[in-house]
C-alpha cells in the first residue's frame, strides 16, 4: 500500500524502487531496493503511519528520523523532476523527450471507437456500448506524446496537444480523455497516483508550447 503512495525514494530519487514487507510477528518494514534505505512501519489509530528511518546508507545523520507517511510523501515530491530516460521500443521525434515508461497495461476503450474497434455493429436494442478490451501492453508519456505499444507491436500515439485530461477512477486505472473519446488504461504493478503526477509536470510544457490545457486528477 505504501509504495502506491511513496513511489520514490525520497533519498536516492529512484522510482519504483521501494518495497513492503508486512510481517505477521515482526513490525511492517519498507525498503529501497536501489539505495537500500529502510524504514519500520507503524500505524497509529485514527492518525497517521508513522515511518521511522533505520538504516541510510545516503545519509546516516537521517537514522532514527520519524515522519508521518504524508511527511514523507511531501519529502519525495520536493526531490520529483522531469528527467529523461531511454527506450528502444520506439524513435523519439525532433526536441522530444522520454519521461515515463510503464510495466503491463490493459486497455479498454468504448466498443465503438472507431481506431481501434472500426468493425463495431451498433446494436439493435438501443444500449449505449460499452468499455471493451483492446489489449495489454505498455505506455510512454514524453512531452509530445502519450504512447500505447501492444504485445504485438501495434503503436498508437495520443499526441498530447489532443489530451484533454488524465485522472485516476478509484485503483482501477487512469482514465484519458482524448479529443472526445476516453480510454481506460489499467496498471498491472505501479502507482497510479506516479502517472498522474507525471501528467501534472508535463501538462506546462504543453501548455507553454501549444497553448493546450490538460487537466488532471489531485496528486
Amino acid at each position: 500500500m505504501i509504495p502506491i503512495l511513496i513511489w520514490r525514494c525520497p533519498y536516492c530519487h529512484e522510482n519504483d524502487t521501494l518495497i513492503q514487507d508486512k510481517g505477521l510477528f515482526k513490525p511492517w518494514r519498507l525498503e529501497c531496493s536501489n539505495c537500500h534505505t529502510q524504514w519500520q512501519v507503524k500505524r497509529v489509530m485514527g492518525e497517521d503511519y508513522r515511518l521511522t528511518v533505520i538504516a541510510c546508507p545516503v545519509d546516516s545523520k537521517e537514522v532514527g528520523l520519524v515522519l508521518p507517511l504524508a511527511e514523507w510523501y511531501a519529502r519525495m515530491k520536493s526531490t520529483l523532476e522531469l528527467t529523461p530516460i531511454e527506450s528502444s521500443a520506439f524513435t523519439l521525434d525532433v526536441d522530444e523527450h522520454l519521461y515515463l515508461a510503464s510495466k503491463v497495461v490493459e486497455l479498454l476503450a468504448i466498443a465503438n471507437d472507431p481506431l481501434f474497434f472500426p468493425d463495431y455493429e451498433e446494436p439493435n436494442d438501443g444500449e449505449s456500448p460499452l468499455a471493451k478490451v483492446v489489449g495489454k501492453g505498455r505506455i510512454f508519456l514524453t512531452n509530445q506524446r502519450f504512447i500505447w505499444l501492444d504485445n504485438s507491436g501495434f503503436q498508437f500515439d495520443f499526441p498530447l496537444e489532443k489530451v484533454n485530461s488524465a485522472y485516476t477512477i478509484f485503483n482501477a486505472g487512469i482514465v484519458l480523455m482524448y479529443q472526445t473519446s476516453l480510454y481506460i488504461f489499467k496498471y498491472e504493478q505501479e502507482s497510479l497516483l506516479k502517472w498522474v503526477t507525471y501528467f501534472g509536470l508535463i501538462a506546462p510544457l504543453v501548455k507553454e508550447t501549444t497553448g493546450h490545457v490538460i487537466t488532471t486528477s489531485n496528486y
